[in-house]
């Protein structure tokens, strides 16, 4: 064209009377200018004969413009839509329709990747880069696709049952997805179903926007209950973008009235059909996306429509059309035998009203395949192939090149450009680097690092200062959400280009000034850059502030997500002013983004969440509470973020609880002071944050690391203690006669189990005189103690009165072998670790070895050298005879007060252990429970300081995880411990288990009780769900997961052939539970899974184990009920129960003090921490810890938050090391070699149980 002589045009577009072209700077246009199609102003003329350019638009890097009937619409490289023309019908999507005869942004698209555009005669259509389709303007024959608005949908004549079953057929990785966002299962099948499964965040973006009283109609639950027609509006209009319900879509195009879409797997058209341009068969019009189901598998690329007419471009180059072929528009001159001008034979068409049509000569209601023979007489005998397709209103166009011709593409998408300026930018560095000691000043270029630093801060300040090129650039291609890992990457690659200095050769000194000048420059270009990247971030979060009312879509949270991984946020001085402009977008949007927030963060990596988000936030608020040292609205804004992405983590579980914890608050602000304030507050602690009231660090706990928790825990232990013993003195000192009467922990505990006991010996006498044996269920039932105290009537008939089995006796044997399961399933021996000597050396080899698994059971004895509880151990040096010890006086009998105004006392043998631990338990007055607990071994002379206590606990816990009990079952998988279901004991021993597990906590002692968290998350009142389970029972987990997720082939019915009933072990069978009335009359289906699924987790984690878990709840809260345990999360609890499983003796040896002649620097000390890390194993390290400390594992907050000393014990000798574990104290000779440490420090480890008095 002459016209456009001079101008460089890439692309052009067509309206009814305008014309619009494209170059790499400009957007000109010329023609008819009635309605301000061209964009020229409000004084412009109402014909431009000759091309201008609009002038708003120069240099926007404007990537595409198309052009309806009478308006115009385009969208940069930053993805910032425009918009001009008619507006009658709201096609300019500015929420009116009012003409713009300037270009105009559209903010309802504010933020959205949009890559490509589409317009019809008066609709408009946006393409996102991650292929979801938002259309708006004219829907008068249903060309914009959209579902009905919320409230009209409300209104449609369903009955709730059938709107029920339609919202059961969901996407069930989503919905799971959604229920753990927080969002009840009912609300999340009906926004996935009323937005077609498209997505969580999609659901999620509907269900937030629908009004409280719309909702509810949506929900009613009342079956059959006829809803009020709707009523068709008469207004057609729809003035802002709305989604509609496809996922995936590739490309779009827009007809005078209709609409077609190429998704991954289908090609789907909609809106008007009344000349088949629809593709359907039929000349009905469709007012939502339908499928075109003959080009299924035809891999179509483009599309292009005309006002009647539908062109689809395959990847072959083969073209095929459908529609209006009155003007010639669809060449396809496929005609019937002797039918010129008529449709090729295919089945009748179909009218609106379902008839057959009468139109049989100018229609194609069938994509059919065009001939176009004019491609096989081009260019010789190569033949040319179509490349691209054009549809004007009546018209059509085709581009066809050669085979072997490649399109000139230039990269136009902004990561292209980005991507490409930072890979030049680096080849020309690593190019400088490496000349720089080779070439000379006058030779080499003075500036090579500061050749590209233009290409790059524009990239920079275009990329990173957008919303929407952000979401563009780095958001995923097949869902909504940012490629976080592609961002990181990014970000590392534009800070490192010039922060790596030029290699210097010290050999000239010419040469090191030149490698000076040239580090210089890279730090001035280091400069630039970041100078760029945080004018981008506050252009950027000035964005967010002004359009913070919009960010409730997923495609615009996304933009928080990016926000908040800017590698700025780490630098102090920059920090300082971005975190709270950041946290303030993020806290004042609407709550639907912060929803979709949380689902990205759970998906993070672990190091990547760590290192970009939450460092940086924690580094602010230590920085910001040092210098201000008072709560300032924006330190409480970063910790309400803070508190959602611990939300996240809990979800994701990637970072473990101490990536969290801030130290400054836990260690040097008065916790105990919010404590209070807190416990003021809430009567309830919830674990839910930003409650209304005075702020408090209670409330986001996850912030408190576990030493000021603990501290917490044990102030209000120490409290309780405190007040306790005061009373108990008075009482004393006044001579009350309360205590006589005061109840007990549990009343008449001992006596009803003996009376129970003589019944069951009737009973089975009784059945022996019958000539059969009694039914042990029955027998178990009628028990009150059941198998826990039948276990020690059948193993000591005599109740420890009489003679115990001679070794070698079947008595003797059945005693050995039930230790020996205790040991082996609770997966430890039971040595005390306490320290242990000898006067002298043995060659024996079973002297090396551990003492018998029995050696508990009866009595075995070593002596000690303090009244500490420390212990040692001689071959031919044994207390107590197997034979006495089974003499040992009941506690009540043995002379050892049961009762003292300032302690809790347990007086057991050691052979009665678990009965007379929870007879001890059971007769204590509730008050005494909160007394300091101090036990006693009777017959042994080991004084309670802290070690006997350590002891007692984990022989206790041995004892307590045998099967023989029945109580509890071993899990192999993850090697834990749940409630027997099929239990016959009763409530009152699992209350007593439980309260044994307060004591432990309550006294500062750590178990080796390796419980799920399912169950820690129980008694701090959360629910649990699915993963929990999984967590616990991973197989069985995974199998209700696969459940869930089928997807086919087959049914659910016909693949997993499950009902509605569960399996329960019971005694020597497996007992069938309906998890519904009639449920093994009910077969799970595709409708119901959910359901069932809800109903075996719900009765795998209650209901089985109600009564069980209830009991125990109630011992455990006995002590532990206070406001404080809700502080713990659930590892958090587990930890404090059983310890950190990871040991780090570096910890412990930075935090080690030494005594009587021993320091860091000796010798013998580095020794013994070279051996404990270097020489010994795993399972060695256990041990020692055991042996220095009396547990196996490292107190809550680490090994280096131990107080161990290490004290000279004498010279060179033979003795072995010894301990006071009650103290943490080792006693260790000062040996010569480190070979002869090695030896006694592991014959120590590996023989020390026992405590006495030397």
């Amino acid at each position: 064209m002459e016209i456009l002589k001079g101008w460089d045009v890439r692309a052009l577009a067509c309206g009814a009377h305008h014309t619009v072209a494209l170059t790499p700077e400009d957007v000109i246009s010329w023609g008819a200018n009635s309605e301000g199609q061209c964009g020229q102003g409000e004084r412009a003329e109402t014909m431009w004969v000759k091309p201008r350019s609009i002038k708003p638009l120069q240099g926007m890097y404007v990537s595409q413009v198309v052009c309806g009937k009478y308006h115009t619409l385009c969208v940069t490289a930053t993805s910032q839509v425009f918009a001009w023309g008619l507006n009658t019908a709201g096609q300019l999507g500015l929420n009116d329709v009012l003409v713009r005869k300037s270009p105009a942004v559209v903010d309802a698209l504010w933020a959205m990747p949009v890559h490509q555009l589409a317009a019809g005669d008066a609709h408009s259509a946006a393409l996102t880069s991650n292929g979801f389709l938002f259309m708006w303007g004219s829907n008068e024959k249903g060309q914009l696709g959209l579902p009905a608005a919320a409230d009209v949908a409300a209104q449609v004549s369903r009955s709730a049952s059938e709107r029920r079953k339609a919202r059961r057929k969901v996407n069930q990785r989503f919905l799971t997805a959604m229920m753990d966002m927080g969002i009840p299962n009912e609300k999340a099948e009906l926004a996935l179903s009323e937005t077609g499964n498209v997505g969580v965040e999609v659901a999620a973006e509907w269900l937030f926007s629908v009004p409280d009283h719309v909702l509810e109609k949506h929900l009613a639950s009342e079956p059959n209950t006829p809803v009020e027609a709707a009523q068709n509006p008469e207004d057609h209009r729809v003035m802002l973008p709305r989604r509609v319900p496809l996922q995936h879509v590739r490309c779009v195009a827009a007809g005078g009235h209709h609409t077609v879409a190429v998704t991954d797997t289908a090609v789907c058209a909609w809106g008007s059909n009344s000349c088949g341009q629809l593709g359907t068969r039929t000349f009905m019009d469709k007012a939502s996306p339908t499928e075109i189901k003959e080009l299924e598998g035809a891999r179509v690329d483009h599309v292009a429509c005309g006002a009647q007419h539908t062109l689809f471009l395959c990847r072959d180059g083969t073209v095929y059309g459908c529609g209006s072929t009155e003007y010639g528009q669809l060449p396809y001159l496929k005609f019937t035998a002797g039918a010129a001008g008529t449709e090729p034979a295919l089945p009748n068409a179909l009218d609106q009203d379902g008839e057959p049509s009468r139109h049989t000569r100018s229609e194609v209601t069938v994509p059919t395949r065009l001939n176009l023979q004019f491609l096989q007489q081009q260019r010789g005998n190569k033949s040319a192939v179509v490349s691209s397709i054009v549809a004007g209103s009546y018209c059509s166009a085709l581009l066809t090149r050669a085979p072997d011709e490649l399109p000139d593409q230039r990269p136009t998408r902004l990561a292209d450009r980005l991507r490409e300026a930072i890979q030049s930018a680096a080849e020309q560095a690593a190019n400088s680097s490496g000349s720089s000691s080779s070439s000379t000043a006058s030779d080499r270029d003075r500036g090579p690092s500061a050749k590209h630093l233009k290409p790059i801060v524009t990239a920079v300040e275009m990329v990173f200062g957008s919303a929407a090129a952000l979401s563009a650039t780095f958001g995923f291609k097949d869902r909504i959400g940012i490629d976080v890992e592609l961002l990181d990457e990014m970000q590392k690659s534009i800070l490192g280009l010039y922060r790596t200095p030029a290699t210097s050769s010290p050999s000239a000194l010419g040469r090191v000034n030149i490698d000076a000048i040239q580090e210089s420059i890279n730090g001035l270009c280091s400069a630039s850059i970041q100078t760029a990247l945080y004018k981008a971030a506050g252009q950027l979060l000035d964005d967010l502030h002004r359009n913070v009312r919009l960010l409730g879509t997923p495609e615009r949270a996304q933009v928080l997500l990016a926000a908040a991984q800017s590698p700025l946020l780490a630098e102090k001085k920059l920090a300082s002013v971005l975190i709270p402009r950041l946290c303030n977008s993020i806290l004042t949007a609407p709550s639907s983004s912060r929803h979709c927030l949380v689902k990205w963060w759970a998906e993070y990596p672990g190091p990547l969440l760590q290192e970009r988000v939450v460092m940086p936030l924690q580094q602010y608020l230590t920085d910001e509470l040092f210098v201000t040292k008072k709560l300032t609205v924006s330190v409480m804004n970063v910790i309400k973020v803070l508190a959602k992405v611990e939300e996240a983590n809990q979800l994701g579980r990637q970072l473990p609880p101490e990536a969290f914890y801030n130290e400054l608050i836990s260690e040097k602000l008065d916790v105990e002071d919010h404590y209070v304030a807190w416990r003021q507050t809430h009567d309830q602690p919830q674990h839910q944050f930003g409650l209304d009231g005075p702020f408090s660090f209670c409330s986001y706990p996850f912030l408190l690391n576990p030493r000021a928790k603990s501290k917490l825990l044990h102030t209000e232990a120490r409290f309780l203690m405190t007040q306790t013993v005061h009373q108990a003195r008075i009482e004393q000192a006044n001579g009350s006669g309360r205590a006589g009467v005061e109840e007990r922990v549990l009343p008449d505990h001992k006596a009803s189990l003996l009376a129970k006991d003589a019944e069951l010996q009737v009973d089975v006498r009784s059945a022996a005189v019958g000539g059969r044996r009694g039914d042990p269920r029955r027998q178990g039932a009628r028990s009150g103690a059941g198998a826990l105290r039948n276990l020690w009537q059948n193993m000591w008939r005599n109740n420890g009165e009489g003679e115990a089995p001679a070794e070698g006796t079947p008595g003797y044997q059945a005693a050995d072998e039930r230790q020996m399961v205790a040991r082996e399933v609770s997966g430890s021996r039971l040595h005390s670790h306490v320290s242990t000597s000898t006067s002298g050396t043995t060659s024996d080899p079973h002297h090396l070895q551990p003492p018998p698994p029995h050696a508990a059971a009866v009595g075995l004895r070593h002596t000690s050298s303090s009244g500490s509880g420390s212990g040692s151990f001689g071959a031919d040096d044994i207390g107590l005879q197997r034979a006495s010890s089974m003499n040992l006086p009941k506690p009540e009998e043995s002379g050892v007060p049961a009762t003292h105004p300032d302690m809790c006392i347990l007086r057991i043998r050691r052979n009665h252990l678990v009965e007379d631990a929870l007879d001890e338990i059971a007769r204590q007055k509730p008050r005494d429970v909160f007394k300091p607990l101090r036990v006693h071994f009777i017959g042994e002379d080991g004084i309670d300081a802290g070690g006997v206590k350590k002891e007692f606990f984990q022989l206790l816990v041995t004892e307590l995880l045998c099967p023989d009990y029945g109580m509890l079952i071993f899990q192999s998988e993850t090697r834990t411990y749940w409630f027997n279901p099929s239990s016959l004991e009763d409530e009152d021993e699992f209350m007593l288990v439980g309260l044994v597990l307060g004591l432990a906590i309550y006294n500062a002692v750590l178990l080796d009780f390796p419980l799920p968290l399912a169950l820690y998350r129980k008694l701090i009142g959360q629910s649990c769900t699915l993963r929990d389970l999984q967590d616990m029972e991973p197989t069985l987990g995974k199998s209700l997961n696969a459940l869930l997720q089928h997807e086919g082939p087959g049914t659910v019915e016909d693949v997993f052939c499950q009902n509605f009933s569960a399996g329960v072990p019971g005694i020597g069978e497996t007992l069938t539970v309906p998890l519904k009335d009639d449920g093994e009359d009910i077969m799970v289906t595709d409708d119901n899974r959910r359901e069932f699924v809800d109903l075996y987790v719900d009765y795998y984690l209650n209901a089985a184990i109600h009564k069980q878990f209830e009991a125990f709840a109630r011992g455990f809260m006995m002590l532990c009920g206070g406001p404080a345990i809700h502080l713990f999360s659930a590892t958090e609890l587990e930890r404090l129960v059983c310890g950190n499983p990871l040991l780090d003796f570096d910890a412990m040896q930075a935090n080690a003090r030494y005594d009587g002649g021993y320091s860091p620097e000796h010798r013998v000390v580095k020794w013994l921490w070279e051996v404990v890390r270097e020489v010994m194993d795993d399972e060695e390290k256990r041990r020692f810890l055991k042996f220095f400390t009396g547990s196996d594992r490292a107190p809550i907050g680490g090994l280096g938050n131990l107080r161990c000393i290490i004290q000279r014990d004498g010279t060179e000798s033979n003795k072995l090391p010894t301990s006071h574990t009650c103290f943490n104290t080792l006693l260790l000779p000062s040996y010569k070699s480190k070979e002869k440490l090695t030896d006694r420090l592991k014959l120590a480890i590996m023989n020390a149980e026992g405590f006495g008095l030397e």
